[in-house]
């Protein structure tokens, strides 16, 4: 057993896996969007009398500059199109759209945060809540609690409410907003004098950047955002379950960078997007407030990278690592 929990857009993918095998009674068209990719090029290809592009104009205040910015913004995702369908929507966001002092960039942020609360709003209106899946969702989430000693300390890094209603967990990056009715729902904060924002949910280029953002977060009084697990002091993960997080690797460090500048070995948490989650790690390690922790994998490649990633880091000694396939029968 297991006395925390934090999972990761890998588990989603495994749920995902067993719902497209649900026998629904009439074919659903949101069926093939488990895989977004094949929403987002049906989205990118649309044409403007399509249902799909129709309905996500309804999320905004449609005029000729509105409509001038989201054709821009639209024309600059296409451009990308191969890219996003190779590494994924969410890696590629993070390693692309955060660039600072790019106008152009600036500008998609928001589109592209829409965009993404759209694909699952589709998903969630059209599928997720419907009797066969939630049969599917509650199988899955008993599968997880035989393994987890309770809900208090469940947590995860994604923004959708897939296993919300059985496993209760605390979003510490976020949620989308479901159902999704404006534009409007995404913003969580809005400095108009500085034209700055902040989501409802977290994209970001690395363990600083979030870091410092999750930071700002906590100062204000919101409902999408659950961060105990990186600002209470008494947390206590004992041992702890990662599942289906990849800390996937950054642009501001080259690969290379610790071991051609060991004296920087202290900065190994900007390596990883997720690098933020670590140095959480490494402060609970210290205060004696994690004993240990198990890392799934499911291809020896990824074993191999989440060893190396970890091997920079404080409580490295602690780490274990499982197949995915002999933590959970699912």
């Amino acid at each position: 057993m297991y006395d925390s929990f934090l999972y990761g857009y890998g588990l989603t993918l495994a749920v995902f896996a067993q719902t497209q095998e649900i026998p629904f009674d009439r074919p659903v068209h949101a069926i093939k969007y488990l895989d977004f990719n094949a929403f987002f090029n049906e989205f990118i290809q649309a044409n403007d009398r399509d249902k799909i592009l129709v309905d996500f104009y309804k999320y905004f205040e449609i005029h000729p500059e509105t409509k001038k910015a989201h054709d821009a913004a639209r024309l600059f995702l296409s451009k990308h199109r191969d890219e996003i369908n190779l590494i994924g929507f969410e890696r590629w966001i993070s390693q692309h759209i955060f660039e600072k002092n790019n106008t152009t960039l600036d500008n998609v942020k928001v589109y592209t945060y829409l965009l993404y609360n759209y694909w699952y709003h589709i998903l969630y209106i059209q599928l997720l809540n419907k009797k066969y899946s939630k049969k599917v969702l509650r199988k899955f989430s008993r599968e997880v609690l035989k393994k987890v000693r309770s809900r208090e300390n469940i947590y995860t890094t994604n923004f959708e409410t897939l296993l919300d209603q059985y496993l209760f967990p605390k979003h510490i990056h976020g949620t989308f907003s479901l159902p999704l009715g404006s534009v409007g729902d995404i913003i969580l904060w809005l400095d108009r004098k500085k034209n700055e924002f902040e989501y409802s949910y977290l994209f970001g280029t690395n363990g600083i950047e979030k870091g410092i953002r999750l930071h700002q977060i906590h100062q204000l009084s919101q409902d999408k955002y659950h961060l105990d697990f990186f600002f209470e002091d008494k947390l206590d993960l004992g041992h702890l379950l990662i599942y289906g997080l990849s800390f996937s690797p950054n642009k501001v460090m080259p690969d290379n960078y610790l071991e051609e500048a060991p004296q920087h070995k202290d900065f190994y948490f900007l390596r990883s997007v997720d690098g933020h989650i670590q140095k959480r790690l490494e402060a609970l390690y210290i205060n004696q407030r994690v004993k240990k922790i198990t890392i799934s994998y499911y291809t020896e490649k990824e074993r191999e990278y989440l060893a190396e990633v970890i091997r920079a880091t404080p409580f490295k000694d602690i780490v274990e690592y499982k197949h995915s396939s002999e933590i959970f029968k699912i």
